[in-house]
């Protein structure tokens, strides 16, 4: 078939559709800046990042309009899956496996930025939560720096939020993990210490966030 290929330009363009490895409520967004991402907004994580070309639509423009969309450009880059945020009784509390309904989480939709730029907005009754994913680029290399601003009805201190599960995960200088070998994440939440630990056969990085009546932020960056 003849491609559709969506291009950035001076805006984000936000393609809704079924997308390959994610549920049917699947957000991908193409950023000009060449760097793009995939949000569940079933699951409420960020699925998939990407970077060059963004996505070819002509798999659903095109007849029927069956079948599950691949990102289009190279270096597909699976992040970790399933609510990003969970409450544990300590950091050695196994990540719960329950899907974010259960988890009593819902998806809110989300919001424009200057420019037009999504952040999405999601939580429980106790807690809202508005993703800011910002493409970053630096000569070469490219990038994310995610931002995820989080407002409690009321203070608790058993809130984490995991930023990695992979099977090789490798401590850096200045706080930069290495996942895979291919991506290099920091994550950072006030004096909060990220936590490397090990779970089944796979690590784990988590870091702790303290609640205290007013909003807390985490910065998750992404490089590769």
């Amino acid at each position: 078939r003849s491609a559709i290929e969506l291009i950035p330009d001076k805006e984000p363009i936000i393609y809704r559709n079924f997308l390959e490895g994610l549920s049917a409520r699947g957000i991908a967004v193409g950023y000009p800046e060449k760097t793009h991402l995939a949000f569940d907004a079933r699951n409420l994580d960020l699925a998939l990042i990407w970077r060059g070309a963004f996505i070819d639509a002509s798999m659903h423009w095109n007849g029927r309009g069956q079948g599950r969309q691949r990102p289009l450009g190279d270096l597909v880059v699976p992040l970790v899956r399933g609510l990003p945020l969970a409450v544990l009784e300590s950091g050695e509390t196994q990540w719960p496996g329950d899907s974010a309904e259960k988890l009593g989480f819902r998806f809110r939709g989300y919001r424009f930025d200057k420019q037009r730029r999504p952040i999405f907005r999601y939580g429980s009754n106790v807690i809202d939560i508005e993703d800011d994913p910002q493409p970053v680029q630096d000569g070469s290399d490219t990038g994310f720096k995610r931002t995820l601003t989080i407002t409690a009805k009321e203070p608790f201190e058993n809130l984490w939020y995991r930023a990695a599960a992979n099977a090789k995960i490798e401590k850096l200088d200045d706080g930069w993990f290495l996942i895979d070998d291919v991506l290099k994440i920091r994550v950072r939440c006030g004096t909060s210490e990220p936590v490397l630990r090990k779970v089944g056969n796979q690590s784990e990085l988590v870091i702790p966030i303290f609640l205290k009546g007013k909003p807390t932020t985490i910065v998750h960056e992404y490089a590769w």
